[in-house]
């Protein structure tokens, strides 16, 4: 396995417009690689493989941003179109039905493409090389029973919500990561075979789909996207049966939650609702993203290699800290769009954990950035499978760590406060179980 990650990470340097390295026939090995990892990768402490996160960034990206874009713009747009020297992001954003056509097909078969297919590789060989170091030791106990009767009240403070109940403006961007974090809990009972944990785990999903009418879900459904991969892989349903329906439960839970939320796609194919839905969501969105990411690739770089170090620092200790977010600006300088229409749409971009550091630090930015990100997710495998309190904590912050779509001053500060909010609850939590374990005894 290994051994096929290194000759594929060597391969990525020859042309991919030969007989021999095509782009799907070079998809298709990397897929082959993945998908090796995923089903031979075993337990990790008391998890299943998958769910460390090298290997859930790994398949994620493959997936979302590799496989579905290219498919999609094959079956349904008639293949890729490349781009010509010089060709700015604006001459495709035309008036008009086909103008998400345009960026769409010109996103795959690009040399974003390949960097991201690249970033996949390193994200596999990292995986491998902590395989040694990832002990198949039990995770210790965790109070999932607390953290169901908290997410059940949560859910039920929501529906109050839905109906009137006035909640502090400062309390409501609270809410998603607590939630997560109770999931978290209660899926590591489930994993362990807890009496009741199967119930009270669904309980808890219907629980956060109390979220959807109130928006900013994205971190919640990507973490009930990763756990049901986990409980399918780690299944003993026959491959083909267990491949199948994770593809499926990705479908569902992210068509099912932008259908909620949005209930439309630019899009126009034929088929239902749900079917276009599927194609702006799991195809387009991304495909926009790699055409943006393009026009970084191709642009002038910055001289700032380490522009991100001030990213981790919290605004309660620096009021006066610069945005970080930066989607609308990269909305008209990498993707095409006006200013006009970004100011009335709202509309952001992305150019993933790649763009930002090429465009802010050239070659060095991004190979100084690249190795940050090894860092954190080889440091977060190692909690994953040493620590029960150290599991859920990477557990609950697993979806800001494996959220490739983000800048990457964005991403080191999110994981930087989500993971210190994540500790801090969770400590809390078992110390309030102990004391009461303690005080019963």
């Amino acid at each position: 396995m290994l051994g096929l990650v290194v000759v594929l990470a060597a391969a990525s340097v020859l042309p991919l417009d030969t007989v021999v390295w095509g782009w799907w026939a070079f998809r298709g090995l990397v897929a082959v690689a993945v998908l090796a990892g995923v089903l031979r990768g075993g337990r990790c402490g008391d998890v299943p493989a998958i769910l460390v996160p090298p290997l859930t960034m790994a398949v994620l990206v493959m997936l979302l941003y590799v496989l579905a874009p290219a498919a999609a713009v094959d079956l349904l747009l008639g293949g890729p179109v490349a781009m010509t020297a010089g060709e700015p992001a604006s001459w495709v954003r035309r008036l008009g039905a086909l103008e998400d056509f345009e960026t769409a097909v010109r996103a795959v078969a690009s040399p974003a493409e390949l960097w991201v297919l690249r970033f996949v590789l390193g994200c596999l060989l990292l995986a491998q090389l902590m395989r040694p170091f990832l002990p198949q030791a039990t995770v210790s106990w965790a109070p999932w029973r607390l953290a169901v009767m908290l997410g059940l009240a949560i859910g039920g403070l929501n529906l109050a919500r839905r109906f009137g109940l006035p909640l502090p403006e400062a309390a409501a961007p609270l809410l998603p990561p607590l939630m997560i974090l109770c999931l978290a809990m209660a899926f590591l009972a489930l994993l362990r075979r807890r009496p009741w944990a199967w119930p009270a785990y669904g309980a808890l999903i219907l629980a956060a789909l109390t979220f959807l009418p109130f928006g900013g879900i994205k971190f919640l459904f990507l973490t009930l996207v990763v756990q049901m991969l986990a409980l399918l892989i780690d299944s003993r349903l026959p491959v083909w049966l267990r491949l199948g329906a994770s593809v499926a439960a990705i479908a569902v839970v992210l068509g099912g939650a932008y259908l909620a939320t949005r209930g439309h796609s630019r899009i126009v194919t034929s088929g239902t609702d749900l079917q276009r839905v599927l194609v702006g969501k799991l195809a387009y969105r991304q495909a926009e993203t790699m055409f943006c990411l393009n026009h970084v690739l191709r642009g002038e770089s910055g001289d700032q290699p380490l522009y991100f170090l001030a990213a981790p620092v919290p605004r309660l200790l620096w009021p006066d800290k610069p945005s970080l977010s930066n989607g609308g600006d990269h909305a008209v300088r990498y993707c095409g769009r006006f200013p006009d229409d970004v100011a009335v749409g709202n509309h952001s971009a992305s150019i993933t954990l790649l763009g930002e550091p090429y465009s802010r630090g050239g070659g060095m930015g991004l190979t100084l950035s690249m190795i940050v990100v090894g860092g954190v997710l080889s440091v977060s495998g190692l909690l994953l499978a040493r620590s029960g309190a150290g599991a859920v904590v990477v557990l609950a912050t697993l979806p800001w760590i494996v959220d490739f779509d983000q800048d990457f001053a964005m991403w080191l500060a999110n994981i930087t406060k989500f993971g210190l909010a994540a500790t801090v609850t969770t400590i809390l939590i078992y110390a309030a179980c102990r004391r009461r374990k303690t005080i019963q005894e």
